[in-house]
């Protein structure tokens, strides 16, 4: 008995100094510039988008601060994937001629030196497959340190569909190679504080020209949302383009909910598709899909240097954000919305609509989107030569208008 009395009243001291350490966080926005990052209390006001005047608070500290244009709690966040681990895997990456991505490769279109930005739960950056393609990585969870480790084990499969090192005899083949920024703001759990610090950053501090998002946030109020909005509204703003997950409908009590970013405008919001073009039975239906991708047994990167197979619209994502790596390389000030309209315009119908809110404008095609972009810019492509004792052959795409021999060349 005096046992269960001495471990009620440890209780009765540790539980007030759990719900102090529990308590909530805002984020503010202020009509101007801080003279100071401490409120009158003295406690440090949390930067989480300097040139919105947007800060992280807890809630003690809301009294404190004058000139405050909103203060709204964090919303939790959610990934959107359904877990299925398999052993190895290379030959079997069904998803990359359904996208028309070896024509893409055939013309040499990868999207090499374009910038991506992974804003997910880590990734495995000694992994085989992606260490090489990984350019900077940031915590957002734990600030001290620049452990970017996948607890998760989500970001790393992102990250692979991506820019996986192809043919280097090890794992699977990304869709393009582009450069990867890793940006932690999910650990098993994560809040809107901390991705609206990955999407400024992936603008202001890392250059990226593409932003991944395989997760959204169901929750909160429009007001409560508006801190993230303004986030992606910036990045679109710089040029930036932003993809998103429409989300999983094991995800939420409203099985088709409405998911932000995915939602907001210019942002382009990805469904999945299995192997035979069908729906997957997870991906969300309602207004918010663009068009749609593979996302059903998607070989690709795990932590601890593994593959395995991934299900979700998390994973139908990244393939739509490595196509934007492509269409970058080639058009480097393509907008978002102008991504949106032609990756949209040469998606492949999957519907006898045009357009639907299960596929969206259809499935994706970066064979039709990099002809489309090449003839916009007049870009001649040249794809490969084969030669006999007297003639070298050449495979040309000519967009250029200019004197091109599209046959055979003579060699002499």
């Amino acid at each position: 008995m005096k046992r269960w009395f001495v471990c009620l009243c440890i209780l009765a001291i540790l539980l007030p100094i759990y719900a102090e350490a529990e308590e909530k966080t805002y984020i503010v926005r202020l009509e101007s510039p801080p003279i100071s990052l401490y409120s009158g209390e003295g406690a440090e006001l949390k930067p989480v988008f300097e040139e919105l005047n947007m800060y992280a608070v807890s809630e003690s500290q809301l009294d404190s601060l004058s000139n405050v244009v909103y203060a709204v709690p964090t919303l939790p966040i959610e990934l959107y994937d359904t877990e299925a681990l398999n052993d190895k895997k290379f030959s079997a990456q069904w998803n990359l001629p359904m996208v028309g991505m070896l024509d893409a490769w055939r013309w040499r279109l990868n999207g090499a030196g374009v910038r991506v930005a992974v804003i997910d739960s880590g990734a495995d950056v000694e992994h085989e497959d992606i260490k090489d393609r990984v350019v900077a990585k940031k915590n957002y969870t734990s600030p001290d340190t620049e452990d970017v480790t996948d607890n998760d084990l989500h970001g790393t499969s992102v990250a692979g569909i991506i820019s996986a090192v192809s043919n280097n005899g090890y794992g699977v083949a990304g869709i393009s190679q582009a450069e990867l920024v890793i940006l932690k703001m999910f650990d098993y759990g994560g809040d809107t504080d901390w991705l609206v610090q990955a999407i400024r950053d992936a603008v202001y501090e890392y250059d990226c020209d593409v932003i991944n998002l395989s997760l959204g946030v169901t929750g909160g109020t429009e007001e409560e949302r508006q801190p993230l909005q303004e986030a992606i509204q910036a990045a679109l703003d710089a040029g930036v383009i932003v993809v998103a997950a429409v989300g999983n409908n094991t995800s939420a009590d409203d099985s088709n909910a409405i998911r932000y970013p995915a939602a907001y405008e210019g942002v382009i919001g990805v469904g999945g598709v299995d192997g035979g073009k069908k729906h997957v039975a997870s991906s969300v239906v309602n207004e918010t899909v663009d068009l749609c991708a593979p996302g059903k047994d998607i070989w690709t990167t795990y932590p601890g240097g593994k593959v395995a197979q991934r299900s979700g619209t998390s994973f139908a994502t990244p393939h739509v954000s490595a196509a934007a790596a492509i269409a970058k390389a080639i058009q480097p000030e393509m907008t978002s919305l102008e991504f949106e309209t032609l990756v949209c315009e040469t998606a492949s119908v999957l519907d006898d609509e045009e357009y639907d809110t299960t596929f969206g404008w259809g499935l994706l095609d970066i064979k039709a989107l990099t002809e489309a972009l090449c003839k916009k810019q007049k870009i001649s492509q040249f794809s490969r030569i084969f030669t006999t004792e007297e003639t070298v052959y050449a495979d040309f795409r000519n967009y250029s208008g200019e004197e091109i021999t599209d046959g055979a060349l003579l060699w002499k």
